[in-house]
């Protein structure tokens, strides 16, 4: 943080710029601390509604103090504002990088700004303190020395000759503004057994094992080495990240642009949806004739690989989800709109292949199946009852995005066109946590780190996932704080849903970009590296952008 440079504005806009070498003071970002404010005063009041005792409190007082309109709100100054103690006690686990702060002191009140999230820490009225005589402020200055706990701060009227000094106890104010215990029993590796009333319990082996009879074993002239005496291929975990093409190759003829792209498990495959309605199955290294699936009516959204790598996964916007046979290239399951009452948004695998995760509206389903593995088609297709969707703070009417580990989890992320972000515990069969205005705009992406079977990642860094929404920024989250670790910013998207994705070792970020200034078709990736798998701190490594017009 130490490149970066903050500049006040009189408009109550702070304007962020990278002092770093080759960026040329470029600006980083522009923060509408007012909106900030606003924002900031509706989730603490949510927040203090759902605190135990509080269920019958009227809850506007917090609310109303962020609508207020004043006629300006200028930044009188700026002061640094050290939180390494105050967070690392509330959060663990973060360095100093993450808890570097500003103080910014306005004509109404005092700010804490985080330079890691571009989120406020604290918010303190002058008006709340009656006995304080200033309550609109002419000039502004706060002095704070790192690792102390209280902060001065001198004020002058605006209208008057009145000088007051307040001292402030920094830890009491940011603690009586922060989430109690936020997360800290939730985690993406399971820590209990599947509950006997959970969703997620279902007996198929049970009601399958009596149907298999026993078949004499036959080894065959030729038998398949196990791969135990090779060395496996590992994924270098300190190469840096790709900056130039490989190879590419024209996917679809005509304006049709790729929706979706996703890998097999192995690595091997290559899927992609496109908006012509069709699916393609591409080598890894794009050579040879891909496999074609057709069927859908509408642009493909969705694409997604069974944990076998036998089966791909696709939803459409004509409202259907359909299951293919890779071995066959045919269509062996096709759920429509007589089964969801509103079109899939999107659809996984889910518990190694023994659902199928969909969001349909306002609502969370799962599709129990089972496939004759002799005969590789669907003999019989159940539908269990749907998990509500509970994002009920805004009355979301639709699901925006979804996501789910691959690693066994209880837990899936969904989000909503109200802006929310709601964490659900499938074993529990509830809503376990929600982020309320988690973007400026509703989230259209939920992107986890899922690791690779290419590389081994401490656990704790599989409780890392990232957000994004059109016209804002990249966030990075810690699901056990429930907070957003890290803001990136510098990536056009202003009218186009540009995609993320992590890299295999977890150590990168890519995101899709649009850039106005180009007049053909851009495709640009923004690489954000982590410091240590310890550390889970991120910072903003490079931006590589290559134009290429027959990519969609």
């Amino acid at each position: 943080m130490a490149d970066l440079r903050s500049v006040p504005c009189w408009f109550f806009q702070l304007w962020i710029f990278s002092l770093v070498e080759g960026h040329h003071y470029r600006c980083v970002t522009r923060v509408d601390l007012k909106k900030k404010r606003e924002s900031f005063s509706r989730r603490i009041e949510s927040r203090l509604c759902s605190l135990p005792g509080e269920s019958q409190r009227t809850c506007t007082d917090g609310l109303g103090k962020g609508e207020e309109v004043e006629a300006s709100l200028p930044v009188l100054g700026l002061a640094p504002c050290d939180l390494s103690l105050i967070l690392r006690a509330e959060c663990g686990g973060l360095s100093s990088e993450n808890t570097t702060c500003l103080w910014i002191g306005s004509s109404v009140g005092l700010f804490i700004f985080n330079l890691a999230n571009f989120e406020l820490e604290a918010v303190l009225h002058y008006k709340d303190f009656r006995s304080l005589s200033i309550q609109v402020a002419g000039s502004c200055a706060v002095k704070s020395k790192a690792g102390d706990e209280k902060a001065i701060c001198l004020l002058t009227s605006l209208f008057g000759r009145k000088i007051a000094m307040l001292e402030i106890h920094v830890a009491v104010l940011v603690r009586s503004q922060q989430r109690h215990n936020a997360g800290r029993d939730l985690s993406v590796l399971p820590r209990a057994h599947v509950l006997s009333t959970s969703p997620l319990y279902f007996r198929r082996a049970e009601k399958t094992r009596a149907a298999v009879k026993d078949q004499p074993l036959v080894f065959h002239s030729q038998v398949r080495s196990s791969g135990y005496a090779s060395t496996p291929k590992e994924y270098p975990l300190e190469s840096s990240p790709p900056v130039k093409v490989h190879k590419q190759r024209v996917l679809a003829h005509g304006p049709a642009a790729a929706s979706c792209i996703q890998y097999s498990g192995d690595g091997q495959w290559l899927a992609c949806g496109f908006a012509n309605h069709l699916s393609l199955v591409f080598r890894a290294d794009l050579t040879g004739t891909p496999a074609v699936f057709s069927g859908h009516d509408g642009a493909v959204s969705t694409v997604c690989w069974s944990h076998d790598g036998r089966r791909l996964l696709s939803a459409s916007q004509d409202g259907t989800l359909r299951l293919w046979s890779l071995r066959r290239a045919e269509l062996v399951l096709c759920v429509g709109r007589d089964v969801f009452s509103k079109p899939v948004g999107s659809a996984q695998f889910y518990y190694i292949d023994t659902f199928i995760l969909l969001s349909s509206g306002p609502e969370l389903q799962l599709l129990t199946y089972h496939v004759d593995t002799c005969k590789d088609e669907i003999q019989r297709c159940v539908v269990c009852p749907s998990v509500p969707c509970l994002c009920t703070v805004g009355g979301a009417l639709f699901l925006t995005g979804l996501s789910v580990n691959r690693v066994g989890t209880d837990l899936v992320l969904a989000a909503g066109r109200n802006r929310t972000l709601e964490v659900f515990d499938l074993n529990a069969g509830r809503s376990a946590a929600a982020i309320l205005e988690a973007h400026s705009r509703p989230v259209h992406q939920i992107c986890q780190n899922k690791g690779s079977s290419f590389t081994t990642q401490q656990h704790q860094v599989y409780n890392l996932f990232a957000t994004t929404a059109t016209g804002d920024s990249i966030k990075l989250w810690d699901l056990r704080t429930l907070r957003c670790e890290r803001c990136f910013e510098g990536h056009p998207n202003h009218g186009y849903p540009c995609g993320i994705a992590f890299s295999p070792c977890g150590r990168y970020v890519a995101s899709g970009a649009e850039d106005r200034h180009v007049s053909t078709a851009v495709a640009c990736f923004l690489v954000f590296s982590r410091e240590t798998l310890d550390s889970f701190l991120w910072k903003l490594f490079n931006v590589v952008a290559h134009e290429d017009k027959n990519l969609f």
